[in-house]
């Protein structure tokens, strides 16, 4: 209902955010919780609000969001079991970006399992500082592929800057002003370490796609292991840079410098530089 947000909004200017989160989220409030959830809470302190609150037992969900579920907040009350489901899958997605794919298995759908495997399974074999340098190279690029193909689906932020609340499709503009605007509301002014805790657990780099810069700097870690002049490197660097280049030609330079510099004799080293 309304009174949930609205307790919700109040509880964070007292910062209690696990409180607040409960509230916007038994009221169908999806954006306001996901605010409260991936940016204001640290991870552990969300998965100890899950734990005790959203059991895997009660979670009944589709593998993915659906924007629908909570276009009627306020109105409708949300169906436990696919809050469950979400709130669960947030946190999974989080523990995914903190490094803790581990841990991160409990929280994601099922179908993601096998994907969580080869990525967790192809980081652990490319950090092996004991197995050959091509071997480590293969696994790191393997690592690099699995998360920006499926990034979104493994380690995306539910609102700002992924929105895999609509799937990555379209950005929801003014959410993020929404927020800032919270700083001259004399009512509900922020809690004085929310922008603090925000700004902490921001999305690295907190660019739109982010995981993409995260698939391209192990493809360039990868590059790194194999010598130059190698088709294989020039392959990697190729790949890294093509994933940013359209939407960040800058962040892309560094590869086709590289590109150019390390693998000139390649054909692709060689398309690079002409």
């Amino acid at each position: 209902s309304l009174a949930h947000a609205e307790d919700g909004a109040l509880l964070l200017t007292q910062g209690r955010y696990q409180l607040a989160l409960d509230h916007f989220l038994r009221g169908g409030f999806w954006l306001d919780a996901a605010y409260v959830a991936d940016r204001l809470l640290t991870v552990d302190e969300l998965k100890a609000y899950v734990d005790s609150t959203w059991p895997a037992s009660a979670a009944v969900g589709r593998p993915t969001n659906e924007e629908g579920d909570y276009m009627s907040a306020g109105y409708t009350a949300p169906e436990p079991g696919q809050v469950a489901h979400d709130i669960r899958y947030l946190l999974g997605r989080r523990l995914v970006r903190n490094g803790r794919l581990a841990d991160a298995k409990a929280y994601l759908p099922a179908d993601l399992y096998p994907l969580l495997d080869a990525l967790a399974r192809a980081e652990k074999e490319g950090n092996d500082r004991t197995r050959p340098a091509d071997q480590r190279a293969r696994a790191l690029f393997q690592a690099a592929c699995i998360t920006r193909r499926q990034g979104m689906e493994l380690a995306g932020t539910e609102n700002d800057p992924d929105w895999t609340f609509v799937q990555g499709n379209y950005e929801i503009n003014g959410f993020p002003e929404l927020v800032e605007k919270r700083n001259d509301n004399k009512l509900l002014v922020p809690a004085k370490d929310e922008k603090a805790r925000a700004a902490k657990s921001a999305a690295e780099p907190s660019k739109r796609f982010h995981y993409r810069y995260r698939a391209a700097d192990l493809a360039r870690q990868a590059a790194a292991l194999l010598p130059d002049g190698s088709d294989d490197k020039a392959r990697m660097l190729a790949a890294g840079g093509g994933w940013l280049k359209l939407r960040d030609p800058e962040a892309a330079a560094p590869f086709y410098e590289d590109l150019v510099s390390c693998c000139s004799t390649t054909r692709l080293g060689k398309d690079a530089a002409r």
